[in-house]
Formats: C-alpha cells, sequence, structure tokens
C-alpha cells in the first residue's frame, strides 16, 4: 500500500472515531449520576434494569483515555 493510501486510511479512521463514535458513547452512554449505562437499546436510549459490568467499565476507561 503506497504512502498516500496509508494516509487516506489514517484520516478516515481518525475521522470515523472522533467524529462519530467517541462523541456517540459520550452521548449515550455516561450516566449522569456516574459511571456508564450497563446497556444503550437501539433508540439511542439507556436501559435502566440493565446490569453494569466492570468489564465495559474498564473498557471504556481504557478507550478514552488512551484517546486523549
Amino acid at each position: 500500500m503506497t504512502d498516500a493510501r496509508w494516509d487516506q486510511l489514517y484520516r478516515r479512521a481518525k475521522a470515523e472515531l472522533t467524529e462519530n463514535l467517541l462523541p456517540w458513547w459520550m452521548t449515550h452512554a455516561v450516566d449522569q449520576l456516574g459511571g456508564f449505562h450497563g446497556a444503550v437499546g437501539n433508540d439511542n436510549r439507556p436501559e435502566p434494569d440493565a446490569r453494569r459490568h466492570a468489564v465495559l467499565f474498564a473498557r471504556l476507561v481504557w478507550t478514552f483515555s488512551s484517546c486523549y
């Protein structure tokens, strides 16, 4: 793969992460009372009865920390 194609791939992946994925998680998954919702439905609404798991919290904290 040429350098130009790698650059294009990098720009597209970065845009997907910063303009789509992370904003979605920040908008829909963060619980205003603390932590993260255990699940978010297809309608982008938190599922109040969903269990919260340490693995989910750890993955989200790692992802946001790594991106920062």
